[in-house]
């Protein structure tokens, strides 16, 4: 998945969300889904094609004059991608009550709560009272 370490900018997403809904699709159709929902040219949408193909996200099929675009990676494992560097980023300290605050603001399913509470409950007998904190020294006020 050396893909998905590839960071992907705002725009470069939105393709690819509508590409992850497909599964695969034509250029022409993907250029008019785009412009139902963005002021992107058909040239900007062009580049940002070229983008994500040059950094190995997407392949290309030419049928005919038409490109047909599939992913190589799929959303699941680019947001777990993006998730695991961005709390590779934070103070271990701080990593629950990030969390903690993601769980109260973000849309969840009862299924989606009835699975985080299954992993919380097989995690709870070997979680430690407090996490160390790996922060270089003065780089925390946990060290």
């Amino acid at each position: 998945m050396d893909q998905a370490t590839i960071p992907m900018s705002s725009a470069e997403l939105s393709v690819m969300h509508v590409i992850w809904a497909q599964g695969e699709i034509r250029s022409r159709e993907l250029i008019d889904i785009l412009q139902q929902s963005q002021t992107w040219s058909e040239s900007t949408i062009k580049t940002l094609l070229g983008r994500l193909v040059k950094k190995n996200i997407l392949n290309t099929i030419r049928n005919g004059k038409q490109l047909i675009y599939t992913p190589t990676v799929t959303e699941h494992e680019i947001t777990d991608q993006y998730t695991q560097d961005m709390f590779d980023q934070f103070c271990d300290h701080h990593k629950g009550a990030a969390i903690t605050k993601l769980v109260e603001t973000v849309p969840l399913s009862q299924n989606d709560i009835k699975n985080m509470m299954k992993v919380l409950m097989k995690r709870l007998p070997d979680a430690p009272e407090e996490v160390e904190c790996h922060c270089l020294p003065q780089q925390c006020e946990h060290n």
